[in-house]
C-alpha cells in the first residue's frame, strides 16, 4: 500500500492556488499533504492514461502496492494488477485489461460500485477532464450498504407481519 503523501506530477498551477514558493506553479506541500486526510481516495490521469495525482486513501482502498500508486504509473498497469488478482472476476487477464482500457478511452463519466473479494464495497465515480484526462474518486460504502440491507430486511419483516396479522392493526 501507498505509505507516502500525495503524489503529483509537475504540472502548471490552477488559478487561485498558492505556490510553496520554491516551485512556482505547483500547489504548496501543505495543500498536497492535506489531500491525504480526505476520507475518500482520488486519482487523476492525463490524456495518455498516466497517473499524475493521487492520495494515500486511493492506494489503501484499492489495496495497490506502492509502485502502482506513484506519478507516472500507467492505468493499464493498475488494470493488469487488478485483473491478475481477480478483482474483475474470472477471464483472460489481457482481455479484461483490454475491456477496461476501451472503456477508459471513451472518456465518459461513470459511477458504479464494486464488491471486493473481502466484502468491501467501493463506489467509483469517474469524471472526464477538458484536457482529455479524468479524475476518479473511490469511497468505501460498505457500512452504508450493510445498513441499507438491514433496513430493507426489517421493513420486509414488518410488512410480512402486517400482511399476515389476524387482527387489524392501526399504527
Amino acid at each position: 500500500m501507498h505509505t507516502g503523501g500525495s503524489k503529483m506530477a509537475k504540472t502548471p498551477q490552477k488559478a487561485g492556488a498558492k505556490s510553496d514558493g520554491e516551485n512556482p506553479g505547483l500547489p504548496s506541500a501543505v495543500a498536497l499533504d492535506g489531500l491525504d486526510y480526505l476520507d475518500m481516495g482520488f486519482s487523476v490521469f492525463d490524456a495518455d492514461l498516466t497517473l499524475i495525482l493521487c492520495n494515500r486513501k486511493s492506494g489503501e482502498l484499492l489495496e495497490l502496492p506502492d509502485e502502482l500508486v506513484r506519478v507516472g504509473t500507467l492505468l493499464e498497469d493498475i488494470f493488469r494488477y487488478n485483473a491478475k488478482r481477480g478483482e474483475y472476476g474470472p477471464g483472460d487477464v489481457e482481455a479484461l485489461v483490454g475491456e477496461r482500457l476501451a472503456l477508459a478511452a471513451k472518456r465518459e463519466a461513470h459511477k458504479f460500485e464494486r464488491t471486493r473479494g473481502d466484502g468491501m464495497v467501493i463506489e467509483v465515480v469517474g469524471t472526464p477532464l477538458p484536457e482529455g484526462g479524468f479524475v476518479t474518486t473511490y469511497a468505501d460504502v460498505t457500512e452504508r450498504r450493510a445498513t441499507e440491507a438491514a433496513l430493507r430486511d426489517k421493513t420486509m419483516i414488518l410488512d410480512n407481519l402486517l400482511d399476515h396479522s389476524p387482527a387489524m392493526m392501526v399504527i
